[in-house]
């Protein structure tokens, strides 16, 4: 058990701390490496950090007009925020793969978490983004749907990227075949689960 606790730790904020195993972000992420988007919100970082405490601060004193409701503000919209919205993500590699149901048999420990979903919209499902991992919707159930804000967003970008002649690199959640297997499949809480159809990528 103490082998698991340690496990589950090192999983939610014990590998923020190692700097040996990191992934090559040029090999694993070269689509995200070559956005000008992305590389000009990457080189300002500590901006976009500054303005997500300053702006709740203002708020406050504006709202409040005492330093008290500006540091108020600051609490609550800035640190607050941050913090449940990094431990929020982060229990996505750490709850995800220690409770929750598998849906799928994926050959590994990922699980779906429905209590978690919507306050990660829908990565919870995390399974079911094992299973599927290159679908960018991870709900496949109604109810799962239903928690699914994440795809209707990128659903959106895609629309608005072809609106303006833009190539939309997108996949929908998955079709045909897997969506009757998921229709067949036992309700939630079954002991055996699905054998994942993905083909595995070597490596």
């Amino acid at each position: 058990m103490r082998g698991a606790l340690r496990g589950l730790v090192h999983a939610h904020v014990g590998w923020l701390f190692l700097h040996t195993q990191r992934g090559n972000k040029r090999r694993y992420a070269p689509d995200l490496v070559r956005d000008p988007l992305i590389r000009f919100i990457d080189r300002t970082t500590l901006l976009w950090i500054a303005l997500g405490l300053a702006v709740p601060f203002g708020l406050g004193y504006a709202l409040g007009g005492t330093l008290t409701a500006a540091l108020t503000g600051l609490l609550w919209g800035g640190a607050v925020r941050i913090l449940l919205l990094h431990h929020a993500t982060y229990s996505i590699n750490s709850l995800c793969h220690f409770f929750g149901r598998r849906r799928f048999d994926t050959g590994d420990e990922s699980r779906n978490l429905a209590w978690l979903a919507p306050l990660t919209f829908e990565e919870a499902w995390h399974n079911n983004h094992h299973a599927f991992p290159t679908s960018a919707a991870h709900g496949m159930r109604w109810y799962e749907r239903l928690l699914d804000p994440s795809a209707v967003v990128i659903a959106g970008a895609g629309a608005a990227r072809a609106r303006l002649g833009r190539r939309a690199d997108q996949r929908g959640a998955p079709g045909g075949e897997a969506r009757r297997r998921v229709a067949r499949s036992s309700p939630p809480g079954s002991p055996r689960p699905e054998r994942s159809t993905k083909r595995r990528r070597g490596g």
